[in-house]
């Protein structure tokens, strides 16, 4: 994966393109440092994180668990507030 598809995604998700004109397609979109150091620590997270469709494990008889299936976007939600901006209908 690499981070300029990591960069789009969040930059889909909080509908930031980093210009004036938020215009997916201007090419002289122009990142915070901290917003390229949270897009590593997102890439890194993705990586380890794969998704899954599996959402529990159990042995009869023995255990089960619930595995914990958070999305990177749950995760880094704190993080990600600072770079949103209001989507206008």
């Amino acid at each position: 994966m690499s981070l300029d598809v990591v960069i789009a995604d969040i930059e889909r998700h909080c509908n930031n393109y980093f210009n004036p004109g938020n215009d997916p397609n201007d090419p002289t979109r122009e990142y915070p440092p901290g917003f390229m150091e949270l897009a590593e620590q997102i890439k890194q997270f993705r990586i380890e994180n794969k998704p899954s469709n599996m959402t529990s494990e159990s042995v009869v008889g023995f255990y089960s668990k619930s595995l914990d299936t958070k999305s990177w976007q749950q995760v880094f939600a704190a993080d990600l507030s600072v770079y949103k901006r209001v989507r206008l209908i």
